[in-house]
């Protein structure tokens, strides 16, 4: 008898997220086939910015302190389903595919969407442009301090 296709509940969980996942992919690209066709490219400009929105989104969700508590109460779930969203919250990688399928959509299908995903790409521009003025600066107070 061959080994069972879920080992674990959290396999049960990734399973149903995975296929949830699927379901809105495929849920989007039918909407957009329905109104008119799916876009065979995309405008660079658009592609930037919902880059730069899921790069924020993605800081957002998993290293922001203004989104702890989500992450401390699904951690804080002793069930494989608080687990499950709880790996979903704190890896990149993982709440990525689901921001970029989230702010797609939302570009895609509502007319308010390019606002939101405007707000953000300028919010995620501004983090990057910080993170690296903080990298050329925070060598020079460090060597400024020790003196």
């Amino acid at each position: 008898m061959g080994r069972p296709f879920f080992k674990t509940a959290e396999d049960v969980w990734n399973g149903i997220f995975t296929l949830i996942f699927l379901l809105l992919f495929g849920a989007l690209a039918f909407r957009l086939h329905i109104e008119g066709g799916l876009p065979r490219r995309i405008a660079p400009f658009d592609f930037f910015l919902l880059s730069l929105a899921t790069f924020r989104l993605i800081r957002l969700l998993t290293y922001d302190k203004i989104t702890n508590f989500i992450r401390a109460y699904f951690g804080s779930i002793d069930h494989p389903f608080g687990r499950t969203v709880f790996e979903l919250l704190i890896c990149p990688w993982c709440s990525g595919v689901w921001s970029a399928l989230f702010l797609l959509a939302l570009f895609t299908l509502f007319s308010f969407g390019w606002l939101f995903v405007l707000l953000l790409a300028i919010a995620g521009l501004a983090s990057f442009i910080q993170v690296i003025i903080n990298g050329l600066i925070r060598p020079t107070e460090k060597a400024t301090l020790k003196k």
